[in-house]
């Protein structure tokens, strides 16, 4: 981000404005805005400050008018003015700055930024707590100067009084002196540097012995603890003390300053509870925005401690600036963490995740330890978010996120990555504790969670990768564990999987197979062979499945079982999709033109390749455009292609269907099997997959399972077909089940267009 200072501004110093451009610089990061302006109005006309626009923004020129005006808008208003404006693209936030006598510094412009509105809410407290204290220093400075002229004005018979504003002008030179040092040089790094400074000038200052500030406890208001304390030219071990045992409490109940000069009679457990001997006190509460108390500052010394009639000025002058410091570090506090934290479940965030994995690896190293890295992911949230809306979605997030720290041991720590993906890391764990963890976690989960009368069931996936194992940095520790991850879903879910040294060369074969498989396609290299399908009642040949093969020159032959799955992963699916039913119309135009009578072809269509824009209306051209008829193509799919985003495959389905096309649903009773989807769905064939028909003749379940898909199917009028007949006992068991369609090798093996072009002109002759 560039940040530029436009202009300087008389009334504001210019170390102010360096540390004015750091937090613009800082709310524009955590906001992702376009563009953050400071204004000061100059007379009747506002000048830029500080402009942080990108140089890239499109129409500047409009967006600076835009800031222009919702900044005058601010001001007239004295109130945050909120604008969408078509022409940028963006909205945009104004709010006022004022001095604390009412008039108008100028204004903040925020353009386009996440959680903008609050979060610049919160830097103009900063901001304005920043014009109190140089109000505060410019009056003492008018006071100073009004002093100096009433000295010259005096005559020879105002001596004392003179030594005596003297006096006055000393200490308000001091105290001028100490808030500008206190202000504009802001410590850097130590949070505490900037009250270790403070006590040390008041002491000087008031002729003071001692001098403290203390904030209430946010558990027990009832005490209040030191975060400084210079006593005796040194520092003092902060303590903790009952704040109604102290003079203190008068400070706190008065909410103004404070004095006792006779300690000893009016407070006699004071020196108990301090552990410092004094005979006067002067203290004045710490204040936040809403006039609530913060805590105390206080000094303590001898009699000639309060002589200075500006004692009680000086401090509240101090006391101000102080209370303004403690909420800009609660600020920063919160900025800190909106940074490092997940917004919806309070856990770190990817960014604070790596930085703690850092570390750990550090010290795992120093100490030749190990550490085991858990990359989570939830099953099926997608299918919840989708279904039930991201509201539910949330809750479930959050829950999910209470039930992983719940199972974590008192020294790991969980992660939020986004969407449904969490990360774990278990600093000393080896595979057998990261397993403990992993159990801990399926237990929690399997406890049903509900949501609005709905029971909703959780799991994760889980990888695994250990330090130094398999990575040593942070990187490469949650690349092994996310590569463990899918495998853990790719075997079915709900488990934990450690990354090996298989997983890399797994990797390393699918990038060279999906290289080779992008430039296959492009290439046409992949060819088509057909499985031809039966009528069961009287054997014969009533179409076919198109399947694809790939034969490479370098790799050989590459299974499909091999390459469909890269091919998804590589997102080149649904290309190779089009490959194969352009191949398969090519062959049955060409068929049709040698007068053979053209077989039903079920071609094989991906989820992505469904939901592609205007598939349908694509398929329909080719099929038109070489003269044959929809009816000539059958869709197949699986099942959990139809269940995955239905409310977008319903449409195209009905869509299909009307224009001719069949649908067959493959891998039958092996996913979602629910008579829901079946009586939706435009379906017209379904087929028994090939694993409840391989043990069909001595397996009295798969048997019944068969009888049940048959049964389900002929009610709603459905063709069935069963894949995988190898023998004859399963074709005698599938036709007394009156199973209409089978294939398998028990009638052909998957064919070559040549041999099944053979076996179509052997059908027509037969006929």
């Amino acid at each position: 981000m560039s940040l530029k200072m436009i202009a300087g501004n008389t009334l504001v110093p210019r170390p102010y404005l360096k540390k004015w451009a750091r937090w613009l610089a800082q709310l524009q990061e955590i906001t992702q805005a376009d563009a953050i302006w400071l204004m000061s109005l100059q007379g009747d006309r506002l000048q830029t400050v500080l402009d942080s626009a990108q140089p890239s923004l499109d129409q500047r020129t409009a967006a600076s008018e835009l800031a222009n005006r919702l900044a005058e808008q601010a001001i007239t208003a004295r109130a945050v003015v909120e604008e969408y404006c078509a022409e940028v693209g963006c909205c945009c936030v104004s709010v006022p700055l004022c001095w604390p006598d009412a008039s108008v510094y100028g204004a903040l412009v925020l353009m386009a930024g996440k959680n903008g509105r609050s979060l610049l809410e919160w830097l103009r407290h900063m901001l304005e707590s920043d014009f109190r204290t140089l109000h505060f220093v410019r009056a003492i400075d008018q006071h100073k100067n009004l002093l100096e002229t009433r000295i010259a004005e005096r005559t020879d018979d105002l001596r004392m009084a003179n030594e005596r504003l003297a006096q006055e002008l000393s200490l308000t030179q001091r105290t001028a002196q100490l808030l500008r040092q206190m202000v504009i040089h802001v410590p850097g790094g130590d949070e505490h540097g900037y009250f270790h400074k403070l006590v040390q000038q008041l002491v000087q200052m008031l002729r003071a012995e001692h001098a403290f500030v203390a904030l209430i406890d946010d558990q027990d208001p009832s005490r209040a603890s030191t975060i400084s304390c210079y006593s005796g030219n040194d520092w003092h071990a902060n303590f903790n003390f009952e704040i109604a045992r102290t003079p203190c409490s008068h400070v706190h109940k008065r909410r103004g300053v404070f004095t006792s000069c006779d300690l000893d009679s009016e407070f006699p457990e004071t020196q108990a509870q301090f552990g410092l001997q004094a005979e006067t006190y002067l203290g004045v509460p710490l204040l936040d925005e809403a006039g609530c108390t913060l805590g105390v500052m206080a000094a303590m010394g001898g009699g000639d401690m309060l002589e200075a009639h500006l004692a009680n000025e000086v401090i509240e002058l101090l006391a101000a600036r102080t209370g303004s410091e403690i909420l800009r570090m609660h600020t920063e506090d919160e900025l800190r963490h909106l940074a490092l934290h997940d917004s919806l479940t309070g856990l770190p965030n990817r960014i604070h995740f790596r930085g703690r994995l850092e570390q750990a690896i550090a010290q795992a190293e120093r100490a030749h330890t190990h550490l085991a890295v858990l990359f989570i992911d939830l099953d099926e949230f997608k299918t919840i978010n989708d279904s039930l809306g991201h509201d539910v979605g949330d809750r479930v997030l959050v829950q999910a996120s209470k039930l992983l720290e719940a199972s974590m041991r008192d020294m790991d720590s969980v992660a939020r990555l986004g969407g449904d993906e969490f990360a774990a890391l278990l600093p000393g764990a080896d595979s057998l504790e990261a397993d403990a963890v992993f159990q801990r976690i399926a237990k929690a989960m399997s406890t049903p969670l509900l949501s609005e009368g709905i029971e909703l069931f959780l799991s994760a996936s889980v990888g695994c990768s250990l330090y130094p194992d398999d990575g040593t940095d942070s990187g490469s520790l949650l690349r092994s564990a996310d590569t463990a991850m899918y495998r853990a879903k790719a075997l079915g879910k709900n488990q934990l999987q450690f990354y090996a040294q298989h997983s890399k060369q797994t990797i390393q074969r699918d990038l060279v197979v999906g290289n080779r498989l992008r430039k296959a396609i492009n290439a046409g290299e992949l060819y088509v062979v057909y499985q031809p399908k039966i009528d069961l009642r009287d054997g014969s040949l009533v179409g076919a499945e198109a399947l694809c093969r790939w034969h490479d020159q370098e790799l050989g032959e590459v299974s499909p079982g091999e390459f469909i799955p890269i091919a998804e992963r590589a997102g080149i699916i649904s290309d190779l999709g089009a490959l194969v039913i352009k191949q398969v119309i090519a062959d049955l135009q060409e068929w049709q033109c040698q007068q053979i009578e053209v077989p039903k072809v079920a071609v094989n269509v991906s989820a992505k390749q469904l939901q592609t824009t205007e598939f349908t209306q694509w398929l329909a051209e080719s099929v038109r455009s070489a003269g044959l008829k929809p009816h000539h193509l059958v869709i197949e799919l699986t099942e959990s292609v139809l269940m995955e985003r239905n409310d977008i495959n319903l449409p195209v389905l009905a869509e299909l269907v009307a224009c001719g096309f069949r649908i067959s649903v493959d891998d039958f009773g092996t996913g979602y099997s629910s008579l829901a989807y079946l009586k939706r769905m435009p379906i017209s064939e379904i087929k028994i997959d090939r694993s409840f028909v391989e043990h069909l003749a001595d397996d009295q379940g798969d048997q019944a399972i068969a009888a049940a898909i048959l049964t389900l199917g002929h009610t709603l009028g459905h063709v069935v077909v069963a894949e995988g007949i190898e023998n004859e006992q399963q074709l005698r068991v599938l036709r007394a089940l009156h199973c209409d369609v089978g294939q398998g090798f028990l009638f052909h093996r998957p064919l070559s267009r040549t041999a099944f072009h053979e076996l179509l002109m052997h059908e027509s002759g037969s006929k």
